[in-house]
């Protein structure tokens, strides 16, 4: 059990790290969040805009859970935030006559309807034989070329299909693994016919749950306070912040992507965790906010819509009306777009950005799948531990939970214990996290 003598860091205030410091609080730990920005919840950003001459507020971040998000669920009933469901409608046209929809079925993608159906069917296989660590260290592009699947599904179908759910960029999708695509077919997240399977947002943004969380830390977060290095000694980690302040503590809980956590460590690094380390990668995207109705064609979107290009000049990922995405009328108008352009201002008019911002992603590669695998290994060892979305691979209920897995390490109680279903997903992440991906 958690002892009130002992002393523990967080660093980082993201998602996982809120929750991690919220469920040690609850058990009686001393414990110390710190964070580089000036407020919490990382990507999960509520901004506040003037449109058609009034000021309009809403996330930055996508603000989506999947339908099992049971800890997100309940710590949303927790503060009282109402939450909807909604889904996505794919449109894509590569300029040369292919073009497609998941809710109209064009003559392209009636040709390649056998392949549409065939990939479903075998990703939902893999999933109910519990075959996912098999396929974790294949990428997406080495399966479907041994098994001999079309380019105009592969290139035209398939892979805009994929870089849309998962953000990817323009021509790197494809090296993705193969392990992560079963759960999200079986389950309906992506579905080359019909709406793909409803997601959920709070009504007012996930930073209002992160704060909800930051409420009941008071006095233990620290904003503006980036920490520099972490020395370990044998039984204590000294934390150093920018100004050079050194403070000691029993444990320290990372909630930080894994490049940032290496650097903080630097000379510090075991040989076991540099081995590991370098196998993670990150790429960037832009996320933009805007009011250029140009980008998305001369017709008007219909609800939650995404339009996706195929590598041209502009690469653009995904465009979402956000008004529709929230059903919010207020924001009718507004749009954001996800691209991989060099300079936003080669395809969006500057006048009519509301937001710009650089956001990085993990790609989702054989090699990141098996830093991912083994992870386990490295969790309290030198009183060091890691949570976050670095450390699991899923959704905003995954990096949650992590962090009460962690806490739950050190002592704490796992706070949504008379809730079945939570429950229920905590033991698997929990299990997923201290025995590895292999486990799955």
């Amino acid at each position: 059990m958690v002892m009130n003598t002992s002393k523990i860091g967080v660093i980082g205030a993201g998602i996982s790290g809120l929750g991690a410091a919220w469920a040690l609080k609850l058990s009686g730990a001393d414990v110390t969040v710190f964070e580089a920005n000036d407020y919490v919840g990382g990507v999960f950003q509520k901004k506040t805009f003037l449109h058609n001459s009034d000021y309009v507020s809403f996330d930055i971040d996508c603000c989506a859970g999947l339908p099992n998000s049971f800890n997100l669920y309940t710590l949303c009933a927790r503060y009282g935030l109402d939450m909807f469901q909604k889904g996505y409608h794919l449109i894509y046209d590569n300029g040369q006559g292919i073009t497609w929809s998941n809710m109209h079925c064009t003559d392209f993608l009636k040709s390649v309807e056998h392949e549409c159906r065939k990939f479903s069917q075998e990703m939902s296989r893999y999933y109910l034989e519990g075959a996912l660590s098999s396929l974790m260290f294949q990428s997406i592009a080495d399966y479907v070329h041994s098994h001999g699947y079309s380019d105009d599904f592969v290139n035209h179908c398939l892979e805009p299909m994929v870089r849309l759910s998962l953000l990817g960029n323009v021509g790197d999708t494809l090296n993705y693994s193969l392990g992560i695509l079963p759960h999200l077919f079986f389950n309906s997240f992506i579905n080359f016919y019909g709406v793909a399977a409803p997601y959920f947002s709070v009504r007012d943004g996930l930073s209002t749950v992160t704060r909800g969380l930051a409420s009941e830390l008071s006095g233990a977060i620290r904003l503006s306070t980036p920490v520099r290095n972490v020395i370990r000694g044998k039984d204590k980690v000294i934390l150093i912040d920018a100004t050079g302040k050194e403070e000691i503590f029993d444990e320290v809980i990372f909630s930080t992507t894994l490049d940032v956590t290496s650097a903080l460590l630097g000379e510090n690094l075991t040989e076991e965790e540099a081995n590991l380390f370098r196998n993670y990668q990150s790429r960037k995207t832009r996320n933009v906010i805007h009011t250029d109705s140009k980008i998305v064609g001369p017709d008007l979107l219909p609800v939650n819509a995404y339009i996706v290009h195929p590598e041209i000049s502009t690469s653009i990922s995904s465009t979402v009306e956000v008004g529709s995405f929230l059903d919010a009328p207020e924001l009718k108008g507004i749009f954001r777009t996800f691209h991989d352009a060099k300079n936003t201002s080669d395809i969006i008019d500057p006048k009519t950005i509301l937001d710009d911002q650089s956001m990085a992603w993990e790609r989702l590669v054989p090699e990141s799948l098996s830093l991912k695998a083994h992870l386990y290994n490295l969790q309290g060892k030198n009183n060091t531990w890691h949570c976050g979305m670095s450390t699991v691979y899923g959704s905003i209920e995954f990096a949650l939970t992590s962090g009460f897995v962690i806490a739950k390490q050190l002592g704490a109680k796992y706070p949504f214990a008379n809730n079945v279903l939570a429950k229920s997903n905590f033991h698997k992440i929990e299990d997923l996290m201290l025995r590895g991906f292999l486990s799955l």
